[in-house]
């Protein structure tokens, strides 16, 4: 409306950087699992397709089907899901449970296989940087220190179990994953864009050239391009085209579309739309489902992550535990971060013991002051909590996952991470 899209100084939409893969030839097994619905469907709202919690529900249910296997990358949903007493059960019914974790997580406990990756150290992986910008970037993480223990890159392992498969094999011709990776790096080369990284001066004469049109290949083969790349460690694409706006709004008009066309379609409506259906189908906001109650539960607990439990083992490295958050300066453990009047007026003093109580349940940890939070809400951390991964990680904190209150998005049908209230009070 303002001018402010797809415009230098704008709101942009990152173009992906897809790599070309060959063309899958589906043989009998591929065609009859594509004729299934996903295990993953969510049955709570059409508006998202699929989520790791329904994949839970699914499965208590047996519903579409009865899951025989279930491989686990990178994921350790019994501790950091709603649902964590449900993933539990789950689990057990599933025939053949594998793990892939680099560490004995809670989710692997539970695992009949445990087939451990390389931890990022010790693993080579290309890296497709997430859309905080408007440049596509592809960084390759390399292993600094050889695998100390007997674990394989789960590339290499899915490779290995599809080339054994009959009428599956021919669609994974990599002999192992950096082969795969190897010819992922071939698209990059093809695409004719970009640079590998470089001075700041090469990139702003790159980007001029692709502004205007043009493209000068740096490199005559992809041997020397691929040399190059492992060296330098990365591609990206300063360039940016404006105002694609098919790659831009997925909408059915390939426009910004204030009367969305998509929930008129599939938002169960009467015969003749009246004004708050109509309503339904335009920009607004809709109040979220809160549980408890103001009076009894005064404070909304914000939750939010430290940078540094990130990852799915960052709990189990010290260093990261001694530096976890500079704003009040904590480390090993878990807090609650409430506003000195709003503390004050409860009697609760910086480093106070409390319980954090909500309709659900109640964890108890250390009080921080800090002026940051409003005076009605409360942060609390994620993160911490563990009962497994490793023994520093099993030292530290309390898993607020313990008393969110199972509410769903009304729109999406996932589970809301930001509708519990609490109570605080200081523990005897």
């Amino acid at each position: 409306l303002v001018g402010g899209l797809e415009t230098p100084g704008g709101i942009l939409h990152q173009r992906e950087m897809h790599f070309a893969l060959p063309r899958v030839r589906k043989g009998t097994i591929a065609q009859e699992g594509l004729s299934k619905k996903r295990i993953d469907e969510s049955r709570t709202s059409q508006f998202s397709s699929h989520h790791a919690d329904a994949l839970c529900e699914n499965i208590l249910d047996g519903n579409p089907y009865s899951l025989e296997s279930l491989w686990i990358v990178d994921e350790n949903p019994v501790f950091e899901s709603v649902l964590a007493q449900e993933w539990k059960e789950a689990l057990r019914r599933v025939p053949l449970v594998v793990s892939f974790s680099s560490f004995l997580d809670e989710t692997s406990k539970f695992a009949d296989w445990i087939l451990p990756n390389h931890t990022y150290l010790e693993r080579r992986q290309l890296i497709k940087i997430p859309s905080v910008s408007k440049t596509p970037v592809v960084g390759l993480m390399q292993p600094i220190v050889k695998p100390l223990y007997n674990t394989r890159h789960v590339g290499d392992v899915i490779l290995q179990i599809a080339r054994r498969i009959k009428g599956v094999r021919k669609n994974f011709p990599w002999k192992d994953f950096e082969s795969f990776e190897t010819n992922c790096l071939k698209s990059i080369f093809t695409a004719k864009r970009g640079t590998l990284f470089t001075n700041s001066f090469e990139e702003v004469h790159i980007k001029l050239l692709e502004d205007r049109g043009w493209w000068i290949p740096p490199h005559s083969s992809f041997q020397s391009f691929q040399k190059e790349f492992v060296k330098v460690g990365g591609w990206w694409d300063p360039a940016y085209p404006f105002r694609q706006w098919g790659r831009v709004f997925k909408t059915r008009s390939h426009k910004f579309e204030f009367f969305s066309q998509f929930l008129f379609d599939h938002l169960p409506r009467k015969s003749n739309m009246d004004a708050e259906e109509d309503q339904r189908c335009l920009p607004h906001a809709e109040a979220a489902k809160i549980d408890g109650d103001k009076s009894g539960f005064p404070f909304f607990m914000n939750l939010y992550k430290p940078l540094n439990l990130g990852g799915a083992s960052a709990a189990n490295q010290p260093w990261l535990q001694e530096s976890l958050v500079p704003h009040i300066v904590a480390r090993w453990g878990s807090w609650i971060e409430v506003n000195p009047e709003t503390a004050e007026k409860l009697g609760l003093r910086d480093r106070d013991l409390v319980w954090i109580e909500s309709p659900t349940g109640r964890i108890e940890t250390q009080l921080r002051f800090y002026a940051g939070v409003m005076p009605d809400t409360v942060n609390v951390p994620l993160g911490q909590g563990h009962t497994a991964v490793g023994r520093w990680a099993k030292m530290a904190g309390v898993n607020p996952y313990e008393i969110i209150s199972k509410q769903r998005e009304s729109l999406t049908g996932v589970f809301s991470l930001l509708t519990t209230r609490v109570k605080m009070y200081k523990a005897s």
